[in-house]
C-alpha cells in the first residue's frame, strides 16, 4: 500500500501517513466494533472504518467501540489504517464535550449537512477541528466530505469543499451519501459530473474515496473513476443490511472482485504520469510513437530524461526486435516533446488497453500532436521498398475493445470511426514538408493484422482486395485511441518489404528492421521539415537542428 503524507494547515508539513492508492483499488469496511473488525480483516479489507449506522450515514460510535477497534488492530498486528467518523459538523453545535480520539487513528471525516446555511461555514469547520486536535493532542489528517445528495440537505457546494479541503490542509476527499434510502452515488450523481469533481480534487493534492450504498454491480464503474478507495458498508454486512454485522465472506467476495477489475486505465495512466514528473516536469506538446527500426529519430531531440519502460508503474515492456523500449523526454528544438522509443504489439500478449496505455500518458502529460511512424509491408504495386507512405486512412483487424466510458474527453462526441481519422490541414503540411526537403512521399491506406506471422499469398491478394496498400501490426489501435482523446495525428509508414502474391520472397524480423533503419535518414529530414512550419496551440514550432539526418 502506497503512502501519502498528509499537510499541516499551516505550513503544509508531513503530519500522519494515510493511504492512497495501489495495485488495485484500496477496500474500505466500515464496522462497528471490534468483532466486525476482525471480520473485516480476516476477508481482505485494506482500511478498516469505525461508525454507528444507526446514527446516520457517518455516525460516531462510542469512544468504548472506537477504542476498541483501535486496540484489536494492534494486538493482532494488523497493519491497516484505522478511519474514524465524527459523525456532522452540526452534531457538535452545542459546545459538547470532544472525545479524545485513539492515537493509532490514521484520518477522520465529519458531514457537512446544515453547513450551508451561514457563510462561516469554513471557519467554523475548522475551530471544530482544532477541538478535535487539542482533545487528542496532535494533529489529525482530515477527509473532507461530499454528499451526491448534499445540496437537498444543506450542504455547501461540492466545489467548495474541495477548494476548502485543499487550502486548510485535508489529505482527501470522500465521496458519499447522506439519505441512504434514496439511492447510491450514481443515482445522484453521474459519472461524468463524479470524474470532473474528483480530478479537481486529485490536482489539489487530495487522495479520492468513493461510498455511498456501493454495491458489486457498481464497481467496474467505479473503477474507471480516478478512485484511490471504495468504501463499503451494506455490501458487506449480513443479508445487504447495514444494521447488521459483517459478513467475513462477503469482504472476501469483494476483495475477489475489486482484484479481478485490476486498476483501472485512469489510475494506472496518472501513476505511470506521476513518475514522469517527478524527473520532468515540463508540459510536452508533440509526442512521437517510433516504430521497427526508427529508433534514430531520438537523436533529433534533446533528451533531458529517459525512463525504460520497465521503470514505469504499470507500462507494457516491449518485447520485440527493433524497439529500445524507452520513453524519452526532452525538446525538438524549442518545444517540449515525449518520444516512444519502441512500441508494443497485441501479439506480445497484450490488451489493446496494455497497447494504448503509452498514447493516454503522453495526452495526459500535455500532447497535442501525434506523429506515429511503422515498418510496413507494400501491398500496392506501386510502392518500392524503402518508400515512406503518409497514411491515410486505416482498416483495422487487430480488433479489441479499449476503455471510453468516464475517460472520454469532453471534447470528442460520437464515435471515432464516424469522422476522418487525420486531419486534412496536418496531412497538406506534411505533403508541403516532404516537397521541400525533396523526400518522396506516397500515400495509402493502412490494414493492421494481430501478427506475429507474416502472410501468405491468399492474404496479400484479401488485403489489396480490401483496399489497403501497406500492412503491418501496429498503429491503428493507437490511432483510434488518440483521435477518442481528442489529440491531432500524422503516421507514416516506411516500406520494408514487398507484398507481391505473384512474385512471393523470404521476409524475417531481422531484414525489416535493416530495411528500415536505412530509410530513416530520410524520415527524419521529412518530420524536421514539417516540425518547422508546424503549429501547435496557436504558434509556430522551430527546430534548432544540425541538417545530419542521413
Amino acid at each position: 500500500m502506497t503512502v501519502l503524507a498528509s499537510r499541516d494547515r499551516a505550513t503544509r508539513t508531513p503530519v500522519e501517513p494515510v493511504f492512497t492508492g495501489g495495485e488495485t483499488l484500496q477496500l474500505l469496511v466500515s464496522v462497528q466494533n471490534a468483532a466486525e473488525a476482525a471480520a473485516a480483516v480476516a476477508g481482505g479489507a485494506d482500511v478498516i472504518d469505525v461508525k454507528q449506522p444507526a446514527r446516520g450515514s457517518l455516525g460516531m460510535a462510542s469512544p468504548e467501540n472506537i477504542q476498541g477497534v483501535a486496540e484489536y488492530l494492534q494486538r493482532s498486528g494488523c497493519e491497516r489504517p484505522l478511519s474514524v467518523a465524527l459523525g456532522e459538523i452540526g452534531d457538535w453545535r452545542d459546545g459538547g464535550e470532544i472525545p479524545q480520539l485513539p492515537q493509532s487513528a490514521t484520518f477522520v471525516k465529519m458531514g457537512l449537512t446544515g453547513a450551508a446555511s451561514t457563510t462561516s461555514w469554513e471557519s467554523q469547520w475548522l475551530a471544530l477541528r482544532e477541538r478535535f486536535e487539542e482533545a487528542t493532542a496532535r494533529s489529525l489528517n482530515w477527509v473532507a466530505v461530499i454528499y451526491a445528495d448534499g445540496e437537498k440537505h444543506g450542504c455547501p457546494p461540492a466545489n467548495e469543499i474541495i477548494r476548502a479541503a485543499a487550502e486548510s490542509g485535508c489529505c482527501g476527499v470522500l465521496f458519499d451519501t447522506f439519505d441512504k434510502s434514496t439511492g447510491n452515488v450514481f443515482h445522484h450523481l453521474t459519472a461524468v459530473r463524479l470524474k470532473s469533481l474528483m480530478d479537481s480534487a486529485r490536482q489539489r493534492g487530495l487522495f479520492v474515496a468513493l461510498a455511498g450504498r456501493i454495491s458489486e454491480r457498481d464497481l467496474p464503474g467505479a473503477a474507471n473513476l480516478p478512485v484511490d478507495v471504495v468504501a463499503v458498508r451494506s455490501a458487506v454486512c449480513e443479508n445487504g443490511l447495514r444494521e447488521r454485522p459483517v459478513s467475513r465472506r462477503r469482504v472476501s467476495e469483494l476483495r475477489s472482485v475489486l482484484a479481478a477489475i485490476g486498476l483501472a486505465t485512469d489510475r494506472r495512466v496518472e501513476s505511470a504520469c506521476r513518475r514522469i514528473r517527478d524527473e520532468w516536469a515540463r508540459a510536452p506538446e508533440v509526442g512521437f510513437v517510433l516504430g521497427t527500426g526508427c529508433g534514430r529519430l531520438i537523436d533529433d531531440i534533446d533528451a533531458e530524461a529517459a525512463f525504460p519502460y520497465e521503470s514505469l508503474p504499470h507500462f507494457p515492456t516491449s518485447t520485440a526486435m527493433g524497439h529500445a523500449g524507452r520513453l524519452i523526454c526532452g525538446r525538438y528544438g524549442d518545444v517540449p516533446v515525449v518520444a516512444m522509443d519502441g512500441r508494443v504489439h497485441a501479439y506480445e500478449g497484450y490488451s489493446i488497453d496494455d497497447v494504448t496505455l503509452p498514447v493516454r500518458v503522453m495526452r495526459r502529460l500535455g500532447v497535442q500532436l501525434l506523429i506515429i511512424t511503422n515498418a510496413s509491408g507494400g501491398l500496392n504495386h506501386r510502392l518500392d521498398v524503402g518508400d515512406i507512405v503518409l497514411v491515410e486512412d486505416c482498416i483495422n483487424l487487430i480488433g479489441g475493445v479499449f476503455s471510453r466510458s468516464a475517460n472520454v474527453s469532453p471534447a470528442v462526441s460520437g464515435r471515432s470511426g464516424r469522422r476522418p481519422v487525420f486531419d486534412a490541414r496536418r496531412h497538406q503540411a506534411a505533403v508541403s514538408a516532404a516537397k521541400r526537403c525533396g523526400v518522396p512521399l506516397e500515400r495509402g491506406t493502412y490494414v493492421a493484422v494481430t501478427g506475429p506471422n507474416y502472410e501468405t499469398r491468399a492474404e496479400y491478394r484479401f488485403y489489396r482486395q480490401l483496399g489497403a496498400d501497406v500492412i503491418g501490426m501496429s498503429t491503428a489501435p493507437e490511432l483510434a485511441v488518440a483521435k477518442d482523446l481528442g489529440l491531432e495525428c500524422l503516421a507514416f509508414s516506411i516500406v520494408t518489404n514487398s507484398c507481391n502474391p505473384d512474385a512471393p520472397s523470404e521476409t524475417d524480423g531481422a531484414a525489416v528492421v535493416s530495411a528500415a533503419r536505412r530509410s530513416s535518414g530520410q524520415l527524419r529530414s521529412l518530420i524536421a521539415a514539417f516540425m518547422e512550419s508546424c503549429e501547435v496551440r496557436g504558434r509556430c514550432i522551430r527546430p534548432s537542428r544540425d541538417e545530419d539526418a542521413e
